[in-house]
């Protein structure tokens, strides 16, 4: 721990104390050894000691991600929930009760998996129950509903379940009670592993590989509640992804509406005048201003304001319907950092002021 403490009383500390810890440690030891992954813990907790609750959660999530490299390598499941906790708490410390509450409930799935698994029943008197219950106002009997729900999701057989944030998607939204502050309007953190994995699942002609992705991805927006596959009332399509934004959002958004449309296409080529066309149309249909096409390739006429490109930036002329393109070079860029509030600002500014798209 000497070793760390001296890098840690540096001004860029931080930043090179993660960078040898995870020279020093395997992914191995991390998620095997309670020890190891409590030097972590203690250099954590001497950063909130001092109030530095960001750098902390930095660290924290430098333990989080070692422990899913681990998972991923071996396809195994580690419990996970001592990053993810600590994570919560920092958030909670810094006044931003939303995603403080969010990492709280992927601690209760991993929770679930430990304590329903390995004992059969909710361990009352550790983990994430008793702070759910008290910190968050919840009933015993809506905790108990999310440890089972989530366990139940675990047991199916799937590559995902080693991420809490894909049982998460399953467990809905009902959890979102928390008031969102502005400064967590503008935050925005996903799960790069988690984003690898489910691209590494696309091109498989079901197309629920990209609905999932794109859900997860606008998911972490605080505030935005997303869900898949919803059936229009005695119709035999569906949407791919419906959304909707909490919350009394302050910035470009409030032109959007509260609700909108994802359409994914998982194709290996461009996406045609024909797809922008439908989008634009159910939006009209349904009274919302806003879509999102996720697309792989992208459309066709970027660039040169024809085909798709051209239907999109006239759906916005003639009817105020506002469609944004997401591709997977975006996807990229949001795995290497990029925040996705400002690639929407960006591309809706696009399409308002009829610029040129980037």
């Amino acid at each position: 721990m000497e070793k760390y403490t001296e890098i840690l009383n540096k001004v860029d500390g931080v930043f090179f104390l993660i960078k040898t810890l995870e020279e020093d440690h395997t992914p191995a030891e991390v998620a095997l050894d309670t020890n190891t992954q409590l030097i972590w813990g203690q250099i954590g907790l001497a950063l909130r000691n001092k109030k530095r609750f960001s750098e902390a959660i930095e660290v924290y999530l430098s333990l989080y991600n070692m422990m899913l490299r681990w998972e991923i390598s071996e396809k195994q499941w580690a419990h996970k929930a001592m990053p993810l906790v600590w994570i919560s708490e920092c958030y909670f410390e810094l006044g931003y009760r939303f995603l403080a509450k969010r990492y709280m409930m992927l601690t209760m799935i991993d929770d679930a998996k430990r304590d329903l698994g390995q004992h059969g029943k909710i361990l009352v008197n550790e983990g994430c129950y008793f702070r759910l219950r008290y910190k968050y106002n919840m009933r015993h009997e809506e905790i108990e509903y999310y440890f089972h729900k989530a366990f139940e999701v675990f047991s199916e057989n799937s590559e995902l379940n080693i991420f809490p944030e894909y049982i998460l998607q399953h467990l809905g939204y009902d959890w979102m009670s928390e008031k969102l502050s502005n400064e967590e309007q503008s935050m925005y953190i996903i799960n790069s592993y988690y984003v690898d994995c489910l691209q590494k699942g696309l091109g498989d002609k079901t197309g629920e590989k990209l609905e999932w992705l794109a859900s997860y991805l606008l998911s972490c927006l605080p505030g935005c509640r997303t869900y898949i596959r919803v059936q229009q009332d005695g119709k035999g399509t569906d949407y791919d992804v419906v959304g909707s934004f909490d919350g009394s959002i302050t910035d470009f958004r409030v032109e959007l509406g509260q609700y909108f449309i994802c359409e994914c296409k998982d194709w290996t080529k461009a996406v045609t005048f024909t797809t922008v066309a439908k989008l634009a149309r159910i939006l009209a249909s349904t009274k919302m201003q806003f879509g999102i096409l996720f697309t792989r390739q992208g459309i066709t006429g970027t660039g040169k304001n024809q085909s798709a490109e051209r239907e999109l930036r006239k759906a916005f002329q003639d009817s105020n319907v506002k469609i944004i393109v997401l591709s997977d070079a975006d996807i990229e860029s949001i795995k290497k950092g990029k925040n996705l509030v400002n690639i929407l600002r960006t591309k809706y500014e696009a399409v308002r002021l009829d610029l040129p798209f980037k």
